[in-house]
């Protein structure tokens, strides 16, 4: 059967200076996140779910649970950590007191589900708005 033609479009990467001015607004709870997305290029749920079990900071890996696959079934791959982001790990779970997620819950009421917080950042700093994916292609 032949296909239907398709209209390619180039991807948008954000450029690294938008996302340091970005960053560089952020508060330290939403920066928290950016950088775990930054080094380990997690897609947002992946981020969400993570678990401190899932962080080893011995071997300096750090896991995702994702369901991108053909079969659809749940599968671990593991990342490593830079020096940095295992160190800012690190001094999370001392102060974070959570037992579970890395993040506290889900949606703790500073971040909602739509990003709308990355957006309002993103047009505080005067940048082209950018979600986790974009920081997803930024960072491969």
């Amino acid at each position: 059967m032949d296909r239907f033609p398709e209209d390619r479009h180039p991807r948008y990467v954000l450029p690294l200076d938008d996302f340091r001015k970005t960053v560089g607004l952020a508060g330290p709870r939403r920066w928290q996140r950016l950088l775990p997305a930054f080094h380990t290029a997690p897609r947002r749920s992946e981020l969400w779910k993570l678990k401190w079990s899932e962080v080893d900071f011995g071997s300096g890996l750090v896991g995702y649970w994702t369901r991108k696959r053909r079969s659809g079934s749940a599968e671990f791959d593991e990342l490593p950590m830079s020096a940095g982001l295992r160190a800012k790990l690190a001094e999370w779970k001392l102060v974070s007191g959570s037992e579970d997620l890395v993040f506290g819950s889900r949606f703790n009421g500073l971040l909602d589900p739509n990003n709308r917080w990355l957006k309002r950042l993103c047009a505080e700093a005067g940048v082209k708005p950018f979600g986790f994916h974009g920081i997803r292609h930024l960072a491969a």
